[in-house]
């Protein structure tokens, strides 16, 4: 017979408690893994939270340093939910926000309450707030500044909010205004604003200021910085518009002349083409400089503001194209083409990362001047480049318009190379000049931005005008862009021909016993009047009148003549005949042959024998 057991009441009450918080609790280890930079190195850092009643240094809930730096503790058994703050062992070195000031208290829930681990960071120390913090200054504002405006800092400090509370200014006793910010690292990046971004500092004119920059002084408790404010950029907009407008009235000279060019009856297609380009690249540049001063525009499509670049080695290549047009010279070189498409080419190819780039991170990156080291050593190279083709084009005007007996280019084109010429030669003057302003700058350590701008402004104002100067030399010359008729071209040049036979005769002789372009074995007409900056009209009357002979025969003159001194090199002395045939310039047996007849009188072997003959005499 079994006897039966009576268990308390009491006790079974006890082990159902026993297991409902013994379900409620769970190990939680928490991982302190970054402390603030001037941490005392041997603080101690404790817990206090609703788990110890908020005891800042109860040593039970010290936290372990590891030899990697961090600061762990491993709580046993925790509820469900625990709040709790971190501490140096009182309340007076409790953790603080971002800035030093008192930060909420922190909280960890575990919903499945099983062993969990909880990574934190230290921000600040209370008791450090000001112990090492940046002090900033600003000494003046805008005479046009709200009187009743409140003045904010936003920067890498509290995520760029623009009317951030904890960071407004304080208006000191002798007008200036301050501020305070903890140091929580080396570099501070920061600007002004009236309380929202459409508000936010300028420069003197209105224009965007890149954001201001910051570095610690190593071994400094703080770092005074005293700024002033130039400007607002919504309350700085006379200068801007007025800038703006004589650059958008340029672009839009621009379409208007394209499409007066376009329309055109008669119009020579080369030049036309040329011409569309170059107002075109002209247009695009200037709608890209007015859209980088307006903050909606770039805010909308920053990138635009790569396209004024790409003037650098677009215009220059188009420009010398235009002028060789003018001057009757064709553009058909293939390999001057690609030899001025590489530069552009290659600046494409450094640009493709920030093309490619989103847009929040492009304009950060602008604003940041992340990539000042590439748009300056862009228009270094651009600016050299620019004076290279000035340079080629000076050459070419020299060569075709001021030495005796050169013809000029189309009609009329002699006033408008100048025009054009004495324009660009004009910009590069400027825009050397802001180079020379900026290194000085930074040679003597002087503020000269003001200067610089100032000249950069003027070299885009003077580019903007070449379209209104365009327009007045169009509707002076519009005979430029007809077609020439053949008859007229050919009077030309027999007036030309007639009167400056000699000159032009010598100049062709020097030109072949120079540069030898017989030498290539398909010399035409045209390739030739090109070498010469003349056009094909010009240089037929000079050896249709000047040397009685047709084209092939004057250029095979020059071979047979290379032929001989060939011959009587000893460097050539294994070569056969047909060889140094070839190597002057001809490209068949049967024309070397008849040719060398035709010129002497005997064949190849016949003159050679004959003068062989007479050596043996003389000797």
């Amino acid at each position: 017979m079994q006897k039966n057991v009576a268990i308390p009441l009491t006790n079974i009450v006890a082990f159902l408690l026993f297991l409902i918080a013994f379900q409620a609790s769970a190990q939680l280890t928490i991982i302190v893994d970054k402390v603030p930079e001037h941490t005392p190195p041997h603080d101690t850092l404790f817990l206090a939270g609703t788990i110890n009643d908020w005891s800042p240094g109860k040593d039970a809930y010290q936290f372990l340093k590891q030899k990697n730096g961090t600061y762990t503790i491993t709580l046993p058994q925790t509820p469900k939910k625990i709040d709790f703050k971190v501490t140096r062992g009182s309340w007076a070195t409790v953790e603080g926000d971002i800035n030093g000031n008192k930060t909420g208290d922190r909280n960890h829930v575990n919903e499945t309450q099983t062993p969990d681990s909880l990574t934190i960071q230290i921000l600040s120390w209370e008791d450090q707030a000001l112990l090492y913090h940046w002090s900033i200054v600003v000494e003046d504002i805008p005479a046009n500044t709200p009187f009743d405006a409140s003045l904010y800092i936003a920067g890498s400090f509290n995520n760029w909010k623009e009317n951030d509370a904890n960071f407004k200014l304080v208006r000191l006793d002798n007008g200036t205004y301050g501020i305070n910010i903890r140091k929580t690292t080396d570099s501070l990046w920061f600007k002004f604003n009236r309380g929202s971004w459409s508000s936010v500092e300028a420069r003197y004119n209105g224009r965007t200021l890149y954001n201001r920059h910051a570095v610690w002084n190593k071994g400094a408790t703080v770092k005074n910085i005293t700024c002033s404010i130039e400007g607002w950029e919504d309350l700085t907009n006379g200068t801007n518009l007025l800038y703006s407008f004589i650059l958008l009235a340029s672009a839009f000279q621009a379409i208007i002349l394209i499409v007066s060019i376009a329309g055109m009856k008669d119009r020579h297609r080369e030049l036309g083409w040329l011409f569309t380009g170059l107002l075109g690249i002209t247009c695009l540049v200037l709608f890209a400089r007015t859209a980088t001063y307006n903050r909606t525009l770039f805010n909308w499509a920053p990138k635009v503001l790569l396209l004024s670049d790409f003037v650098y080695f677009l215009y220059a290549p188009m420009f010398f194209a235009v002028i060789k047009s003018l001057s009757g010279i064709s553009n058909r070189s293939r390999y001057l083409k690609w030899i001025f498409l590489i530069p552009m080419l290659l600046q494409f190819a450094f640009y493709v990362p920030l093309l490619i780039q989103p847009r929040d991170i492009f304009i950060n990156s602008i604003i940041d001047q992340k990539y000042f080291w590439l748009f300056n050593a862009t228009e270094l190279i651009g600016l050299v480049y620019n004076i290279i083709c000035w340079i080629f084009c000076a050459r070419l005007l020299n060569e075709h318009y001021f030495r005796p007996g050169k013809l000029y280019g189309r009609p009329n084109s002699f006033a408008y190379v100048t025009a054009l010429f004495v324009h660009s030669g004009l910009c590069l003057l400027l825009w050397f000049c802001t180079h020379v302003v900026y290194i000085s700058g930074k040679i003597f350590h002087a503020d000269l931005r003001i200067f610089h701008e100032v000249n950069v402004d003027i070299f885009w104002v003077v580019f903007a005008l070449s379209t209104s100067m365009h327009a007045v030399l169009i509707m002076r010359y519009p005979m430029l862009f007809r077609i020439v008729k053949e008859d007229e071209e050919k009077q030309k040049s027999a007036t030309v021909v007639k009167d400056n036979i000699d000159t032009l005769k010598n100049s062709l002789a020097h030109m072949m016993r120079k540069d030898k372009p017989f030498l290539n074995a398909k010399l035409t007409l045209q390739e030739l009047a090109d070498q010469m900056h003349t056009n094909v009209h010009t240089l037929s009357r000079i050896i249709n009148e000047g040397y009685q002979k047709n084209f092939f025969d004057f250029i095979n003159e020059y071979r047979i003549e290379e032929f001989k001194k060939l011959v009587a090199s000893d460097q050539y002395k294994h070569y056969t005949f047909l060889a140094l045939a070839m190597e002057v310039g001809f490209s068949s047996k049967t024309t070397f042959n008849r040719s060398f007849k035709k010129t002497t009188g005997k064949t190849p072997r016949e003159f050679f024998n004959v003068a062989e003959t007479q050596l043996e005499s003389i000797s």
